[in-house]
Order: C-alpha cells, then structure tokens, then sequence
C-alpha cells in the first residue's frame, strides 16, 4: 500500500498520516493537522492557518546577536501555512524531537538543515535572527518568552510531491515545559485569474511607462522551472509580440532580498531565460527579440521587512529595448 493512500503508524507516541492532492484543511481548535499528530500527551496551545503566505524556512545557522542576528541561508515557501504550538509536561527536548525525526525521515521526508544548542548566547541569536525577525507569520518570543528555553533543537525537512512539496518547520525547546513549535507549509502557486493580464495591457503599459512587471508567471520554489499556472501570462506576452514584431523586449527576473546575494542574483537570471525559452520554443518568438536579465533583490518596489513587500518583489517584468 502506497504513502499516498495509507495511514502509517510510525512510532508509539506520533503518527504521520497519508497525503492527498487536497491535503490543504484549516485546523480547528484542539485538532492536528491532518499530515502529522502531537506528540503523545502534549496540549495544542495555539494554532493558526493562512490559506496562501509566504514562509521563510531556515536552511541554515543564525550570525550575530541582538538585532544584527540574522539567517545565513534560507527558502521562501509559498502556499498554505499551518502552525501548532504544544506543550508537554515530563519530556526533554531530545525525546520529543527525535520522535518527530524519525517520523519524518520514515516517512521520506529530506532533511534540509538541523541544528541545537544549550548555550544562551546561541539560542538567543536563533529566537532573534529567526522568530523575532518574522513575527509576522510565527509566534515571537515577546510574547512568548519560553521560545528561548535552556535547550532547544530545530529540523527543516521537505517531501517531494507531484501534487506540491510539503515543507515542516520543527522547532523544539525546553523550560517548565517541552514547548513544540511544528509548521507545515504544503507549497502550491497562489489561486491565478483574479487578475487579468492581456496583450492589451501590456502593450499600453510599455508604450505609456515602458514596462510592465508581471506577477501571474509562477515558479517552483527555489527554482527556475515554471509551473502551468503561468501560462495566461505567457500567452498574453506571445499574442503582444506577434502582433507588434517591432518590440523587443528584456525580460527581466527579480526576488526578494531573503537569502544569498549570489543565490538571488542567479535564480533571478535562470528564471528570466525561462521565459524566454519557453517564448522562443512554444510560441516561436525570435530569440533575438528578448534578452533575459537577472537583477536578484537590487530594484525592490516594496519593502522586504514584510511578506506583503517581498512578495511585491519577486516578480517579472518586460522593459522595452
């Protein structure tokens, strides 16, 4: 019996449930999710669910302190956001965290980055490079000072899935009780058609302001492939370029300023001769009328200390040559 379809009993104490193409529920009070159960005898404190946000999950460790403690490495996760919040009262930091461990690698999730510490100095750089820094979207150790603990160990993990990759965040740490922090991010591309895109508006923007970023061309996270929730937009771009063969135009690849300067500066690139590929190889746009540029998280429209204006700037936009 396959994963997709099976419940399967991983250890005595947590359980990893089947997924399915509509895996994505909202949690009600008092339930886990439908992917993954509590730990045996913990409390759901708090839990909250956005249909579709954005999600920085570490890859890896936190520099610095205090408010120049930031993430080295990370991913932007886009797609439902669940997060659970447990106590339990008589179990350490490792018992609770190498269950949902081994849960997870049975269940063939990949190990992304895993990290721990009992040192204070460490454990407050990690809560402030990484819980105070995105509040927004996680329970902040303001307003929950057992964030910090005396010991804590942190695991993000991915399992690769046709229908969208399913992301956790598992943060565990220890004080007059086990406090469990699990998220679960199921990345999906945002619901597209709400806006629409032809190749009347491009042409009127790039004629009156001389380009046009576009937000309807999806990729899969952390890479240059395009996913079919694009395809209006490409359409509405090859219809512009056969009627008017006198554009040419750059297409140019932007994101946000989460992560490696160099990372972003080269996925901003590969994006942007994705859709020139895609434009020359499906549509038959001469390849000399488009030239890809990627300009990583330089030209920000928004400001990125907030998922809102990230999301603003990761984007494509068509410029007139």
């Amino acid at each position: 019996m396959s994963r997709m379809s099976s419940i399967v009993s991983l250890t005595t104490t947590f359980l990893l449930l089947s997924l399915s193409p509509a895996l994505a529920q909202t949690v009600a009070d008092g339930e886990d999710h439908p992917l993954i159960s509590r730990y045996e005898g913990s409390e759901l404190v708090r839990h909250a669910t956005a249909e579709f946000d954005e999600y920085v999950l570490p890859t890896g460790p936190v520099e610095g302190f205090a408010t120049n403690a930031r993430l080295t490495d990370s991913l932007v996760v886009e797609g439902t956001v669940t997060q659970l919040q447990y106590e339990v009262e008589g179990r350490s930091t490792l018992e609770v965290f190498r269950n949902y461990e081994a849960a997870l690698k049975r269940a063939g999730f990949e190990e992304l980055f895993a990290t721990q510490s009992r040192q204070f100095m460490e454990i407050a750089a990690w809560v402030q490079g990484f819980f105070d820094q995105h509040s927004g979207q996680r329970w902040a150790s303001m307003s929950n000072p057992r964030m910090a603990g005396d010991d804590f160990r942190y695991l993000a993990a991915r399992l690769e899935q046709p229908t969208g990759d399913v992301y956790v965040s598992l943060y565990v740490t220890t004080g007059h009780t086990t406090l469990t922090q699990l998220d679960i991010i199921e990345a999906a591309p945002m619901e597209v058609g709400r806006v629409t895109v032809d190749a009347d508006f491009l042409r009127d923007r790039l004629e009156n302001v001389g380009f046009v970023a576009l937000y309807g061309i999806h990729f899969r996270t952390d890479a240059a492939e395009m996913t079919e929730e694009s395809r209006p937009s490409l359409d509405a771009i090859a219809e512009l370029l056969q009627l008017r063969p006198d554009l040419d135009l750059y297409v140019v690849g932007h994101t946000d300023n989460v992560g490696r300067f160099e990372y972003n500066m080269d996925l901003s690139q590969r994006r942007a001769e994705s859709v020139v590929r895609e434009l020359v190889a499906r549509y038959g746009i001469g390849e000399d009328r488009l030239r890809p540029v990627g300009v990583g998280p330089v030209s920000p429209v928004a400001g990125n200390h907030t998922g809102e204006g990230r999301a603003q700037n990761r984007r494509v936009e068509l410029v007139l040559r």
